[in-house]
């Protein structure tokens, strides 16, 4: 699989798990099956995903190989990983 579809789908997972933090707080998702189906890639795919995607760019810049991934996805997904490690830790 390359690193750029795996970032990409990193992104889409992270953006679920940013809905279910954002429903704890504030109730705009009713209860129900919608929220359900955010639960697993928002709580469990998105940490694995993420912590995948982090890996793999760390070792791409450790072996000083070429990342064709754009910066923005990269800052976002790590963003993210920070805060899941965060809230895990918790």
């Amino acid at each position: 699989m390359k690193i750029s579809l795996l970032a990409k789908v990193a992104f889409i997972f992270n953006l679920c798990f940013l809905l279910l933090i954002l429903t704890k707080y504030f109730h705009f998702l009713p209860d129900g099956n919608f929220k359900n189906a955010l639960a697993i890639p928002g709580y469990v795919l998105s940490f694995v995903v993420n912590a995948v995607v982090n890996v793999w760019v760390l070792l791409l810049l450790l072996f000083k190989k070429q990342n064709l991934l754009p910066r923005w996805l990269l800052l976002i997904n790590g963003l993210f990983f920070i805060l899941q490690i965060y809230l895990l830790l918790k």
